[in-house]
Protein backbone atom coordinates (compact mmCIF):
# COMPACT_ATOMS: atom_id res chain seq x y z
CA UNK A 1 0.00 0.00 0.00
CA UNK A 2 1.43 3.37 -0.95
CA UNK A 3 1.90 6.03 1.72
CA UNK A 4 -1.05 8.35 0.78
CA UNK A 5 -3.53 5.46 0.82
CA UNK A 6 -2.12 4.20 4.10
CA UNK A 7 -2.58 7.62 5.68
CA UNK A 8 -6.15 7.81 4.32
CA UNK A 9 -7.01 4.39 5.80
CA UNK A 10 -5.63 5.39 9.20
CA UNK A 11 -7.60 8.67 9.14
CA UNK A 12 -10.85 6.90 8.21
CA UNK A 13 -10.39 4.30 10.94
CA UNK A 14 -9.71 7.03 13.50
CA UNK A 15 -12.85 8.96 12.47
CA UNK A 16 -14.96 5.81 12.65
CA UNK A 17 -13.77 5.17 16.20
CA UNK A 18 -14.62 8.73 17.22
CA UNK A 19 -18.08 8.46 15.63
CA UNK A 20 -18.79 5.19 17.46
CA UNK A 21 -17.76 6.71 20.77
CA UNK A 22 -19.88 9.83 20.20
CA UNK A 23 -23.13 8.05 19.45
CA UNK A 24 -22.61 5.92 22.56
CA UNK A 25 -24.70 2.92 21.45
CA UNK A 26 -23.03 -0.41 22.28
CA UNK A 27 -23.49 -3.09 19.63
CA UNK A 28 -24.97 -5.47 22.20
CA UNK A 29 -27.17 -2.92 24.04
CA UNK A 30 -30.36 -4.56 25.44
CA UNK A 31 -32.22 -1.23 25.33
CA UNK A 32 -34.20 0.12 22.37
CA UNK A 33 -33.02 3.28 20.69
CA UNK A 34 -34.45 6.47 22.15
CA UNK A 35 -36.47 8.55 19.74
CA UNK A 36 -38.63 11.67 20.05
CA UNK A 37 -41.91 12.09 18.17
CA UNK A 38 -43.64 15.49 17.93
CA UNK A 39 -47.12 15.62 19.47
CA UNK A 40 -49.89 18.20 19.46
CA UNK A 41 -49.11 21.65 20.86
CA UNK A 42 -50.41 22.38 24.36
CA UNK A 43 -51.59 25.95 23.71
CA UNK A 44 -50.70 29.03 21.73
CA UNK A 45 -48.69 30.31 24.71
CA UNK A 46 -45.14 29.11 25.25
CA UNK A 47 -44.03 29.04 28.86
CA UNK A 48 -41.14 28.40 31.24
CA UNK A 49 -40.85 27.51 34.95
CA UNK A 50 -44.20 25.62 34.92
CA UNK A 51 -45.16 22.48 36.86
CA UNK A 52 -46.10 19.08 35.46
CA UNK A 53 -47.63 15.97 37.00
CA UNK A 54 -49.46 12.80 35.96
CA UNK A 55 -52.83 11.40 37.07
CA UNK A 56 -54.28 8.09 35.83
CA UNK A 57 -52.36 8.01 32.57
CA UNK A 58 -52.86 11.66 31.67
CA UNK A 59 -50.37 14.51 31.92
CA UNK A 60 -51.01 17.95 33.38
CA UNK A 61 -49.14 21.23 32.93
CA UNK A 62 -49.93 24.38 34.91
CA UNK A 63 -48.58 27.80 35.90
CA UNK A 64 -45.30 29.21 34.58
CA UNK A 65 -44.59 32.40 32.67
CA UNK A 66 -44.27 33.83 29.19
CA UNK A 67 -41.27 35.86 28.04
CA UNK A 68 -42.65 38.98 29.74
CA UNK A 69 -42.31 39.87 33.42
CA UNK A 70 -46.06 40.44 33.62
CA UNK A 71 -46.68 37.13 31.90
CA UNK A 72 -47.21 34.79 34.86
CA UNK A 73 -49.84 32.16 34.08
CA UNK A 74 -52.60 30.43 36.09
CA UNK A 75 -53.97 28.06 33.46
CA UNK A 76 -53.94 24.26 33.71
CA UNK A 77 -53.95 21.82 30.79
CA UNK A 78 -54.65 18.10 30.57
CA UNK A 79 -52.94 15.92 27.98
CA UNK A 80 -54.53 12.63 26.87
CA UNK A 81 -51.90 10.59 24.98
CA UNK A 82 -54.37 8.24 23.29
CA UNK A 83 -56.04 10.83 21.03
CA UNK A 84 -53.02 13.16 21.40
CA UNK A 85 -55.18 16.06 22.59
CA UNK A 86 -54.94 18.88 25.13
CA UNK A 87 -57.93 20.12 27.14
CA UNK A 88 -57.90 23.26 29.25
CA UNK A 89 -59.05 22.66 32.82
CA UNK A 90 -60.05 24.99 35.66
CA UNK A 91 -57.52 27.74 36.35
CA UNK A 92 -55.31 27.50 39.41
CA UNK A 93 -57.11 29.64 42.06
CA UNK A 94 -54.03 30.94 43.87
CA UNK A 95 -51.63 33.61 42.66
CA UNK A 96 -49.91 33.09 39.34
CA UNK A 97 -46.32 31.97 39.93
CA UNK A 98 -43.15 30.34 38.67
CA UNK A 99 -40.96 27.52 40.01
CA UNK A 100 -43.73 25.89 42.06
CA UNK A 101 -43.92 22.16 42.85
CA UNK A 102 -46.46 19.75 41.38
CA UNK A 103 -47.05 16.01 41.91
CA UNK A 104 -49.78 13.48 41.23
CA UNK A 105 -50.94 11.12 43.99
CA UNK A 106 -53.94 8.77 44.28
CA UNK A 107 -55.96 10.36 41.50
CA UNK A 108 -55.32 13.97 42.57
CA UNK A 109 -52.80 16.66 41.70
CA UNK A 110 -50.99 18.73 44.34
CA UNK A 111 -49.53 22.10 43.40
CA UNK A 112 -48.08 24.92 45.47
CA UNK A 113 -45.21 27.03 46.74
CA UNK A 114 -43.16 28.92 44.16
CA UNK A 115 -42.28 32.56 43.52
CA UNK A 116 -44.30 35.62 42.44
CA UNK A 117 -42.10 37.57 40.01
CA UNK A 118 -44.34 40.64 40.29
CA UNK A 119 -43.31 41.17 43.93
CA UNK A 120 -39.98 42.60 45.17
CA UNK A 121 -37.39 39.83 45.06
CA UNK A 122 -36.53 39.88 48.79
CA UNK A 123 -40.09 40.37 50.10
CA UNK A 124 -41.92 37.68 52.05
CA UNK A 125 -44.96 38.12 49.79
CA UNK A 126 -42.93 36.94 46.79
CA UNK A 127 -42.31 33.52 48.32
CA UNK A 128 -45.61 31.65 48.30
CA UNK A 129 -46.55 29.00 50.87
CA UNK A 130 -50.06 28.02 49.72
CA UNK A 131 -50.71 24.42 48.67
CA UNK A 132 -53.63 23.18 46.56
CA UNK A 133 -55.27 19.91 45.51
CA UNK A 134 -56.70 19.42 42.01
CA UNK A 135 -59.49 16.87 41.43
CA UNK A 136 -59.57 16.05 37.69
CA UNK A 137 -62.94 14.28 37.91
CA UNK A 138 -64.66 17.33 39.42
CA UNK A 139 -62.31 19.80 37.70
CA UNK A 140 -61.97 21.70 40.97
CA UNK A 141 -59.18 23.01 43.20
CA UNK A 142 -59.23 22.99 47.03
CA UNK A 143 -56.75 24.68 49.33
CA UNK A 144 -54.76 22.58 51.77
CA UNK A 145 -52.45 23.35 54.70
CA UNK A 146 -49.77 25.91 53.91
CA UNK A 147 -46.17 24.80 53.52
CA UNK A 148 -44.40 25.39 56.88
CA UNK A 149 -41.24 27.02 55.50
CA UNK A 150 -40.40 30.36 53.90
CA UNK A 151 -38.02 28.63 51.46
CA UNK A 152 -40.50 28.10 48.64
CA UNK A 153 -38.67 29.18 45.47
CA UNK A 154 -37.45 26.26 43.31
CA UNK A 155 -38.02 23.48 45.85
CA UNK A 156 -37.79 19.81 44.92
CA UNK A 157 -40.71 17.40 45.31
CA UNK A 158 -41.57 13.73 44.88
CA UNK A 159 -44.05 11.06 45.97
CA UNK A 160 -43.13 8.12 48.17
CA UNK A 161 -45.73 5.61 49.43
CA UNK A 162 -48.78 7.91 49.55
CA UNK A 163 -46.93 10.90 50.96
CA UNK A 164 -45.43 13.96 49.30
CA UNK A 165 -41.88 15.08 50.06
CA UNK A 166 -40.83 18.70 49.54
CA UNK A 167 -37.65 20.49 50.53
CA UNK A 168 -34.71 22.79 49.96
CA UNK A 169 -35.57 26.04 48.13
CA UNK A 170 -34.72 29.74 48.34
CA UNK A 171 -36.31 32.61 50.30
CA UNK A 172 -34.69 35.60 48.62
CA UNK A 173 -31.83 35.74 51.13
CA UNK A 174 -30.44 32.23 51.29
CA UNK A 175 -30.75 28.54 50.45
CA UNK A 176 -32.29 25.77 52.56
CA UNK A 177 -31.58 22.25 53.80
CA UNK A 178 -35.09 21.83 55.27
CA UNK A 179 -37.09 18.77 54.31
CA UNK A 180 -40.80 18.01 54.91
CA UNK A 181 -43.42 15.41 54.07
CA UNK A 182 -47.13 15.99 53.50
CA UNK A 183 -49.77 13.39 54.43
CA UNK A 184 -52.96 14.02 52.39
CA UNK A 185 -55.28 12.00 54.66
CA UNK A 186 -54.40 14.28 57.59
CA UNK A 187 -53.71 17.44 55.57
CA UNK A 188 -50.54 17.68 57.63
CA UNK A 189 -46.91 18.69 57.08
CA UNK A 190 -44.18 16.98 59.12
CA UNK A 191 -40.63 18.32 59.38
CA UNK A 192 -37.97 15.68 58.72
CA UNK A 193 -34.25 15.55 59.43
CA UNK A 194 -32.30 18.29 57.75
CA UNK A 195 -30.26 17.32 54.75
CA UNK A 196 -26.61 16.96 55.93
CA UNK A 197 -25.06 18.24 52.70
CA UNK A 198 -24.96 21.79 51.29
CA UNK A 199 -28.23 23.72 51.02
CA UNK A 200 -29.42 24.40 47.46
CA UNK A 201 -32.19 24.96 44.92
CA UNK A 202 -33.08 23.15 41.70
CA UNK A 203 -31.85 19.71 42.70
CA UNK A 204 -33.10 16.37 41.37
CA UNK A 205 -34.89 13.70 43.42
CA UNK A 206 -36.17 10.26 42.39
CA UNK A 207 -37.11 6.95 43.99
CA UNK A 208 -37.11 3.24 43.17
CA UNK A 209 -39.97 2.63 45.62
CA UNK A 210 -37.73 1.88 48.59
CA UNK A 211 -34.84 4.30 48.53
CA UNK A 212 -34.67 7.93 47.47
CA UNK A 213 -31.82 9.47 45.53
CA UNK A 214 -31.05 13.17 45.49
CA UNK A 215 -28.38 15.50 44.19
CA UNK A 216 -27.18 18.28 41.88
CA UNK A 217 -28.61 21.79 42.13
CA UNK A 218 -27.24 25.25 42.79
CA UNK A 219 -26.10 27.21 45.87
CA UNK A 220 -23.94 29.98 44.39
CA UNK A 221 -22.05 27.15 42.67
CA UNK A 222 -23.40 24.20 40.69
CA UNK A 223 -23.45 20.98 42.72
CA UNK A 224 -22.76 17.47 41.39
CA UNK A 225 -23.03 15.39 44.61
CA UNK A 226 -25.39 12.40 44.81
CA UNK A 227 -27.07 11.08 47.98
CA UNK A 228 -29.23 8.20 49.19
CA UNK A 229 -32.08 8.63 51.68
CA UNK A 230 -34.33 6.12 53.49
CA UNK A 231 -37.80 7.64 54.07
CA UNK A 232 -39.11 4.70 56.11
CA UNK A 233 -36.78 5.59 58.98
CA UNK A 234 -35.96 9.21 58.00
CA UNK A 235 -32.32 8.18 58.15
CA UNK A 236 -29.64 10.69 57.28
CA UNK A 237 -28.67 10.66 53.66
CA UNK A 238 -25.57 8.76 52.62
CA UNK A 239 -23.22 10.61 50.30
CA UNK A 240 -22.74 8.28 47.35
CA UNK A 241 -19.73 10.35 46.24
CA UNK A 242 -17.86 9.73 49.48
Amino acid sequence: MNTPNKHLLIACTFLALIFSACIGIPADSPYPDISFTPKSVMSATGRASAVGFAIDGKGYVALGRTAYKSGQLKDCWEYDPTPDTWTQKANFPGKARVKAVGVGLNGKGYVGMGFDINCPFYSDTAHLKDFWCFDPKLNTWSRKADFPSKYTDACISMVYKNEIYVGFGFDGWGFSRYFFKYTPEQDKWTELNWFPGPERVGGTMCTDGEKVYFGTGFDTYNQNDWWEYFPATDMESINKNA
